[in-house]
């Protein structure tokens, strides 16, 4: 479970940023309607669900991104880049300072699955540990490099298992006791534009691959409008959850009954165009983002394509198919997030998304949160961090105070993070307020232009 995410010169955030996953002390948990997941061996407890509110260009989409390259890295940067390869970096560009500075990401997180408190006040899993993992890099490579293993006790230091800096080209490794295997091989193994998590995991280090696999499971998931039917049909073709997708989709009462899955087969010169484009389109986006929808086509000669019928039921009650291009935009949207919805669900990993709200009627976002908010749908302590513009939400009594979050722009045009907790509330503030100030602009992160003042010249273009 994530806790914390760190990000400094990305973009439009030039300093340094914290976003926070764990539940405010200000809310008591017995005013909670949704569930949190305790981390054992702490007094915190992680959020289901962290909301980023603000208006266009405030920074949103930045924060998001950070933490998807953030993960891209880690998975891909010794399998994926060349030697010579530079780093994909982003800086802050509206100084004259920051472009020649590192960009920094940092997470703190836990590898266990949230539980429940127990009546005696402890919860039903045993102490696993809370990490803390960043690095620092420019385009030329990885400066720094660190891990640790948060202390349980106030009075111990956290425990460092490795630290690697790099000046000059060359690689300084510095191993705590605590952490066993190879990793003098390791170092030299490691270049300077890859991480040495990454470098660890992919000659399978018994310790620091379960680290790895943490952000692999991490699921980013941008413009859903945009996923194409026969990777959706084969998303779900693959889905172990299919019912309770098929139940969801019912519940959500928009006419589908059942969903079927058909297999055509390309002619070999389509077979070609699709896999030309599935070497191009990874190249250029999913080494830095991880993607819940990805397909690439290895195999020679005519190559199966899925495609999606959607049962309806009918008014003689002969059901009939509908397909996949004939379902409303909402529907199709809709099906694309419940996907990898089900999947975090079902893994305890964490799902993020860039504008929630998509051509989805506020009803349904409210729904589709409830997911992640409710502990029978969300057993394992599964997390969702996303952005909207929906403030329909604000006032949708779903979302609590400290999974609010508004990003804005100081005058230089440099982006902060700020919880609606930082906020001086009143006690009994009800959720119809918190949408009615917002809107106001008390929390920031709105536009300031509430129209346009221009005028046009009428008779502009016309013949004389």
């Amino acid at each position: 479970m994530l806790l914390r995410f760190g990000v400094e010169n990305h973009r439009s955030i030039r300093d340094a940023q914290e976003l926070l996953l764990t539940a405010s002390e200000r809310i008591k948990p017995q005013d909670r309607r949704g569930t949190v997941f305790p981390v054992p061996g702490t007094q915190e407890a992680a959020l289901p669900a962290v909301a980023l509110y603000g208006s266009n260009a405030s920074g949103k989409s930045g924060v998001l991104e950070a933490l998807g390259w953030m993960s891209g890295l880690v998975v891909n940067s010794h399998t994926e880049m060349k030697p010579v390869s530079l780093i994909l970096q982003q800086p802050f560009l509206l100084d004259l300072d920051s472009s020649t500075k590192p960009t920094r990401l940092e997470c703190t997180f836990t590898l266990s699955h949230g539980k429940e408190l127990s009546s005696s006040g402890q919860t039903t899993e045993e102490v696993q540990p809370v990490y803390t993992y960043g690095f620092k890099y420019t385009q030329k490579g990885i400066c720094e490099e660190w891990l640790y293993q948060e202390a349980i006790e106030e009075d111990q230091d956290n425990q460092l298992l490795f630290r690697r800096t790099t000046v000059n080209q060359k690689i300084d490794l510095k191993i705590g006791s605590q952490l066993s295997g190879e990793n003098e091989i390791i170092k030299k193994l490691t270049r300077p534009n890859s991480l040495f998590l990454s470098a660890a995991a992919q000659n399978n280090h018994p310790q620091l691959l379960v680290i790895y696999k943490y952000f692999l499971k991490m699921m980013f998931l941008k413009d859903p409008e945009s996923v194409r039917e026969h990777l959706i049909a084969d998303r779900f073709s693959k889905l172990k959850n299919q019912e309770t997708l098929k139940d969801i989709l019912h519940q959500a009462d928009i006419g589908i009954t059942d969903i079927v899955v058909k297999e055509l087969d390309l002619p070999e010169d389509q077979t070609k165009i699709m896999r030309d484009l599935s070497e191009i389109i990874p190249q250029i986006i999913s080494k830095h983002i991880s993607f819940p929808f990805e397909a690439k086509v290895t195999s020679p000669g005519s190559m199966p394509v899925k495609q999606l019928g959607f049962i309806h039921s009918t008014a003689d009650g002969k059901p009939r198919a509908l397909g996949y291009d004939l379902e409303s935009r909402g529907t199709q949207v809709f099906l694309t997030l419940l996907l990898p919805a089900l999947e975090a669900l079902s893994e305890g990993s964490l799902l993020v998304i860039d504008e929630l709200d998509t051509s989805l009627h506020p009803d349904l976002s409210r729904a589709f949160l409830s997911l992640f908010h409710r502990k029978a749908s969300n057993p394992h302590g599964a997390q969702l961090l996303f952005s909207t513009h929906d403030i329909a939400l604000l006032d949708s009594h779903t979302l609590e105070q400290d999974e609010i979050w508004f990003t804005d722009k100081d005058p230089d045009g440099a982006s902060r993070l700020t919880p609606l907790t930082d906020f001086k509330l009143p006690d009994q503030l009800r959720h119809d307020d918190i949408e009615q100030a917002y809107r106001l602009g008390r929390f920031g992160g709105v536009p300031n232009s509430r129209e346009f003042l221009v005028e046009l010249n009428a008779d502009q273009g016309e013949e004389k």
